[in-house]
């Protein structure tokens, strides 16, 4: 199996809705950007991985997180503060 190959399984693997919330933290551990935008939109993923994922250098993973709703208020103020443009992807009633 490719490198390519590989990153392109977890990356699936993160995306499932049928993928544990032990994995999907798991998965936010791993180097690949790609992998870690799939698990921040996964609505499984666990908060702990959440709020790892919020401090990440992507801006399109921050975003990501914005859109679960695991993400906590704590967490949703971080990326606010992080990335002011962020603030109109938070939910209504987190604002």
């Amino acid at each position: 199996m490719t490198a390519k190959t590989f990153t392109k399984s977890l990356k699936g693997e993160a995306a499932s809705d049928a993928t544990e919330p032990a994995r999907l933290a798991a998965l936010s551990d791993n180097n690949d950007v790609a992998v870690h935008r799939a698990v921040a939109r996964n609505p499984r993923t666990p908060p702990a991985a959440l709020e790892r994922l919020s401090h990440s250098s992507d801006k399109a993973t921050r975003e990501a997180v914005t859109g679960n709703p695991n993400a906590s208020a704590a967490v949703l103020t971080v990326i606010v503060r992080r990335t002011p443009s962020l603030r109109g992807c938070l939910p209504l009633a987190s604002i």
